[in-house]
Parts: C-alpha cells; structure tokens; sequence
C-alpha cells in the first residue's frame, strides 16, 4: 500500500512541483483512510466518493496550516459568524460539518459491512477491529452502552486524521 502510494505520489509531484504540501496533505488522507476504515476506494454502489473526501481533509487541513489570526487572538473566537472579516469562523463552520458528515459516513459504511459479512472479506483496518472485538463482549456487556461504544470508535478512528 505505502510503495504504490509513494510512486504515484512522486509521479504527482514531477508532474506539480508547486503542489507538494496540497499532495503531501492528499497522501497522507489516503493512507490515514486505508489504515482506520480499510477504504481506498470508492463504495460499490458509488454512494461516496472517498478520493474527493481525502483531498477535501486534505484541502482543510491545508488552509488552516496557513493561519488565521483568532489563533494569535484567542477573543476573537467569540466574534459572531456573521461578522466582517470573519471569514475564518464562516469557514470552521463549514469544515465542522464536513469533518463531521465524512467521518460518520466513513463509520457507517463500515459497521454496515461488518454487520452484513461479520468482517469477513472486509479490509483489515483500526475501525473493523474495534467493531469485532466490541460486539464480541456484547453478551457480557449487555446492550445499554454499545451506542456510546460505537461512538468511541467512531470518533477514535477519525482522530488518525487529527495528526496529520
């Protein structure tokens, strides 16, 4: 996965020498989605396309390396949206929803298939493990805390992408 990534990553770059922190970004999207949900790809049915989502995280994450000036001013974080030249709270609005849109569909289309298949056929990956070894316990755990269980994991395995 990391060799073919990197070749095609490489090839970019003498293709778009400018775009090295952008590709770097989409890159480590990539692999980050391969390693916590097993997803390269997009879905069978086409649902979602998981290139767009890995250079859309990568495009965020990019902008906000660049700054804003609430980080150097931390009383403008109480400066409403609808502001002049609040453009950046507009923005982290905007980025929340995506943020949060994509890492439930990224879950959810892995819970789906491993309640279907029992993770058999699936990808290894972060998220799959956690859902097999959560439903494992079920029987000694009982039912009541498996939503806060799940999104646990939910969370935990979109936080990989908070590293980057």
């Amino acid at each position: 996965m990391m060799a073919r990534k990197t070749i095609a990553f490489l090839k970019t770059l003498l293709d778009r020498p400018d775009d090295f922190i952008l590709e770097n970004k989409k890159l480590m999207a990539e692999m980050i989605t391969e390693i916590a949900y097993g997803a390269h790809k997009d879905d069978e049915d086409g649902g979602h396309d998981y290139i767009r989502m890995q250079g859309d995280m990568g495009v965020i994450t990019f902008k906000t390396a660049q700054g804003y000036w609430v980080e150097f001013f931390p009383w403008m974080k109480h400066i409403p949206a609808w502001f002049p030249f609040a453009q950046w709270k507009r923005d982290a609005l905007r980025w929340n929803k995506e943020y949060n849109q994509t890492r439930d569909y990224l879950f959810d289309s892995v819970k789906k298939k491993f309640l279907m298949t029992n993770g058999e056929g699936m990808p290894p990956s972060f998220v799959l493990s956690m859902l097999k070894e959560l439903y494992s316990q079920l029987d000694y755990k009982g039912d009541e805390d498996l939503a806060n269980d799940e999104r646990v994991i939910n969370h935990a395995g979109f936080s990989f992408y908070r590293g980057q």
